[in-house]
């Protein structure tokens, strides 16, 4: 008999599912092997030779840049508002490593009355969003010596509709665009005539490419990659917003008031208060382990198998015998699905009902129908255990899922993306129609751009654990109020999702006096079972009243040791579980009660994620910790530290390692998420935070450079004699802003020009 013989990748695969299944059914609880990823991560860094080579050039590009081009540029007969948007255009790219959309969109679309601390600005998230959230970026202080330098020569700035090409009223960009390449052509063919010899970018498009690659390439910044990718292109992290009562930073010059008030908190039960309300009113579901994503997708794939039996290929069911042979397929599936699940909302129903509609009313061929439930449902929808209960989930379930499943690694085109969003789309338009869910809206989600969330409003952790700290307080003879608040803790500071969190047993969660993990079993994608370390997540107080709540609950079924089987959010004494949608809306009322009506469940996982950037970012530079409003909170003591650095990088040491490259890998896993992309696109609200950060890094060694007296001479008022040069004992770019801060804030008719931008270098 012939060896079979099979890749190490694929013998991992068949026992990963084995095991799989085997845990699904309650006979094993094994650990699943890690499945290494078919294909290598992409390269952050450019892989080409002559990019590199050409990116060692960008230092002397700089150099030429500030001490010889940019006083004659200057000085000579140039147009001075192309000169600005250039010199602004360079500046960002080598030295803030800005890539070209964010460039393109500053120079496009940036409004004076954009301009904030030291000219901050706030941008769109990307160019086809059009709602009011906004990012912010900083600028190194280079940067924002050409923006004084210019602001200062230009007369009624503040006035113009924009800050470049402020008479230029359609094709900003494009123009924009225009602009910075000539001048580029000028400025090398100039560095060519003086420093011949050195290989350099021949177009300002391969300029743009590799001069970002200065900042993370020099040894003394060494700007993370991560931070560079997300300023490559959009789309940009969605800001907490400046206008919220919440101030992440003492930098943005005011004092947090937070975002609650105390009061009496009452839920509409009969006028009942919290304390009093009766569990046994809230609906509840049996605990099992019911494969339901399993047992759909085997309906959805035997219905296209029975279609293809009865319908050929590219025939369309439109005659009356072939659509009655459709009609008792998707009957026969109806009745399955009922077996499965009494929830007639769930979404195998919807992929049946919907196929049916569509069948009636458009004759579709019997390979579009197969094409359409595996594309959305059995690939899409199904992926999510919860769908069983499609009509308890929140409107960003639904629009963060349908981004996932356009995501996928094995979408190669966009061709490929819309045949996947255009079923998708009509089926929630059926599913609206027919009550299966209200109030979502999905957008169709290009490769760079996520659609934007509207949880971008932040919870502070000083003014959180307030919260946590009243409510506990409370008289709660019942455990109601307890048991809530383990739910709003998991959410969070464990970054648990509703359906997660309302599906735990007690087996899920393993509890010691040194640690407490929660596992999650069960989740829309692979990259969603995962184990929650709770202990390097959450402060002590929070592993105490979990672990005192778990205790309480499991002292009701002291007797039996099927934990598996027991909900860890029950009624008293019952084995079963508050439904999903029971669970979280109860939650969600407390919460409201105290932080306002905007506020949901899921702002506590974007919240929590939100704070893991921040914790991340403190374990490599503690110092950020002392810009923050909250950095006496217990996350951010030295013990805290030291357990983000473990939390992100895998070491035993007080900071994490120069040579760690996989902190945000480690960051999305902790969110469950299937890559990077979608925790900054959704969930990161405090990435201005540690770009601000990153900002004064480059500015302490870029900033740190002497410029000559010409161009000293050139780009600040005032220091026209020699005399009144030769006094500046330090003339760095650092000196020279600070200088011209100084400048703005002493003279009154500087200080009207500039009103309304704070800018002072000690912030």
């Amino acid at each position: 008999m012939k060896e079979i013989r099979h890749s190490k990748r694929k013998v991992d695969n068949y026992l990963h599912d084995v095991l799989n299944r085997l845990n699904e059914m309650g006979i094993s609880d094994a650990a699943l092997p890690i499945i290494p990823n078919k294909k290598p991560r992409k390269l952050v860094l450019t892989k080409k030779e002559n990019e590199f080579i050409m990116s060692g050039s960008v230092t002397e590009l700089r150099r030429y840049f500030w001490d010889y081009w940019l006083k004659s540029a200057i000085t000579a007969d140039h147009d001075q508002e192309q000169l600005f948007a250039f010199a602004v255009a360079f500046s960002s790219s080598c030295e803030a490593s800005f890539g070209k959309p964010i460039i393109y969109s500053m120079l496009a679309e940036l409004k004076p009355s954009d301009l904030m601390t030291n000219f901050s600005f706030r941008t769109r998230v990307h160019p086809k969003d059009t709602s009011d959230n906004y990012s912010i970026l900083y600028l190194p202080r280079s940067t924002q010596l050409l923006f004084a330098s210019f602001l200062l020569k230009m007369a009624g700035w503040m006035k113009q509709p924009f800050l470049f090409f402020p008479d230029r009223e359609r094709k900003r960009r494009s123009h924009a665009f225009q602009q910075i390449k000539e001048m580029y052509k000028k400025f090398k063919d100039d560095f060519k005539r003086n420093k011949p010899g050195i290989i350099i970018p021949e177009t300002w498009e391969s300029f743009g490419k590799v001069a970002p690659l200065n900042a993370v390439l020099n040894r003394r910044i060494g700007l993370e990659p991560y931070i560079w990718k997300v300023q490559s292109g959009h789309t940009l992290p969605t800001a907490h917003p400046r206008e919220s009562s919440y101030a992440l930073t003492r930098d943005e010059g005011r004092i947090s008031h937070g975002l609650f008030q105390r009061q009496v908190m009452q839920l509409p039960h009969s006028g009942k208060t919290l304390s009093t309300v009766e569990i046994k009113e809230l609906p509840v579901e049996k605990v099992d382990d019911i494969d339901w994503s399993g047992r759909s997708k085997l309906v959805i794939k035997t219905v296209c198998n029975e279609v293809k039996s009865v319908v050929k290929e590219h025939q369309a069911i439109n005659s009356y015998g072939v659509k009655a042979k459709f009609h008792a397929i998707i009957e026969n599936a109806l009745q399955k699905a009922d077996a499965i699940t009494e929830n007639q909302k769930s979404a195998l129903h919807l992929a049946l009902n919907w196929i049916r509609a569509k069948v009636d009313e458009k004759g579709i061929a019997g390979s579009t129908v197969c094409d359409y439930l595996n594309r959305v449902f059995y690939n899409g929808i199904l992926n999510d255990p919860d769908s069983i209960n499609i009509d308890e989930w929140e409107s960003e379930d639904h629009e963060l899922l349908f981004e996932d499943t356009l995501s996928r690694d094995s979408i190669k085109s966009e061709k490929t993306r819309r045949s996947i969003a255009t079923p998708y789309t009509q089926a929630y338009g059926y599913g609206l129609e027919h009550g299966y869910f209200s109030d979502v809206n999905l957008k169709y989600i290009e490769e760079e751009w996520g659609g934007g969330t509207p949880r971008n409003e932040l919870i502070g952790l000083s003014e959180f654990d307030s919260y946590i700290r009243i409510v506990m307080e409370m008289d709660d003879p019942s455990h109601f109020l307890h048991m809530l608040v383990v739910v709003n803790l998991m959410a969070f500071y464990g970054c648990l999702r509703s359906g997660e969190i309302s599906r735990l047993t007690l087996k899920d969660l393993e509890i010691s006096r040194q640690f407490l993990w929660i596992n999650i079993l069960k989740g829309k994608s692979a990259s969603a079972r995962r184990r929650a370390p709770f202990h390097l997540t959450a402060p002590e107080y929070a592993l105490k009243i979990v672990s005192e709540y778990y205790d309480y609950r499991r002292k009701q079924f002291s007797d039996d040791a099927n934990l598996k089987e027991i909900a860890l959010f029950g009624p008293h004494k019952v084995r079963n579980r508050f439904t999903r949608s029971a669970l979280s809306g109860e939650a969600i009322k407390l919460l409201q009660s105290y932080f306002g009506k905007s506020m949901v469940l899921h702002s506590l996982r974007h919240s929590g994620c939100s704070w893991l950037l921040l914790r991340m970012y403190s374990a490599g530079y503690p110092d950020l910790i002392e810009s923050l409003t909250d950095e006496h909170h217990e996350l951010f003591n030295a013990r805290s530290i030291r357990n983000a650095a473990y939390l992100f990088s895998g070491e035993l040491e007080e900071l994490i390692p120069n040579y760690c490259g996989s902190s945000l890998i480690r960051l999305s896993k902790l969110m469950g998420h299937l890559g990077q992309q979608t925790t900054f696109r959704t969930y990161i609200h405090t990435f201005h935070v540690i770009q601000s950060h990153a900002m004064k890094r480059v500015s302490s060694v870029f900033g740190e450079e002497e410029l000559t007296g010409a161009t000293i001479n050139a780009l600040l008022p005032g220091k026209k004699s020699a005399t009144t040069r030769a006094s500046m004992k330090d003339k760095s770019i650092n000196a020279c802003l600070h200088d011209t801060y100084q400048r703005i804030s002493k003279t009154k008719w500087l200080g009207k020009a500039f009103k309304g931008i704070v800018l002072s270098t000690n912030l």
